[in-house]
């Protein structure tokens, strides 16, 4: 069913979870790049966490920082974790 996107403001959201199959083509394809990064920039505007799920590079784990992303979890991480708590080490292996 179609839902109008302005119902989304009425919801009581506290987080985004971005999913493994953008995370799996963020890198590759231009516009997923470009809408990734507007659902968080739309989500931070609005007060709202980001997650992304199904991180398997350093080169995703990179973007996704650039890009503001509050949590990363997946095959590279386990859990989701906050950034500053990864940024104060080096990466798992």
């Amino acid at each position: 069913p179609r839902t109008p996107i302005t119902h989304l403001l009425s919801l009581n959201i506290h987080t985004v979870r971005l999913d493994q199959q953008l995370i799996d083509d963020v890198l590759d394809d231009p516009r997923t790049s470009i809408f990734v990064k507007g659902i968080i920039t739309m989500a931070h505007e609005l007060g709202v966490r980001v997650i992304a799920d199904g991180i398997r590079s350093d080169h995703q784990v990179k973007f996704l920082q650039m890009l503001g992303c509050d949590a990363l979890q997946g095959e590279r991480f386990g859990t989701a974790q906050s950034l500053p708590a990864q940024l104060q080490g080096p990466l798992p292996n």
